[in-house]
């Protein structure tokens, strides 16, 4: 319900400009405000409402953390190997050798921690 004081203060300056000399401009200057007005609320609902939902998220326990992660870093190495082997620029394969050292090394670091929790 915020949006509704602004879109009705454009209304109203979209009234008023229509009295003036310069009326034209100043409607389609109007008629742009009330346009990103109304992004910028729907923006900002649509942020709250993935806040919210951030929210009322469980904390993944510490194996779905796990799973979650092993999985992430298998994806990222088997993309990188492909990018390694097929890309033409250099920089993309020393990047994809620098994703594949990354996480090769984050898998190392969860199978570590795994087996020493219990």
């Amino acid at each position: 319900m915020k949006s509704l004081p602004p879109l009705l203060a454009a209304s109203l300056a979209l009234g008023l400009a229509a009295c003036g000399p310069k009326a034209e401009n100043t409607v389609d200057t109007t008629t742009t405000q009330v346009s990103d007005t109304a992004a910028d609320v729907a923006n900002a609902a649509s942020n709250g409402v993935a806040a919210a939902a951030d929210a009322v998220t469980p904390t993944p326990s510490g194996q779905e953390f796990a799973d979650r992660a092993a999985k992430s870093d298998a994806f990222e190495i088997a993309t990188s190997k492909l990018a390694a082997d097929h890309a033409a620029a250099a920089e993309v394969k020393q990047f994809a050798r620098e994703m594949i050292e990354a996480h090769t090394g984050s898998t190392a670091k969860i199978k570590k921690a795994a087996a020493g929790a219990k």
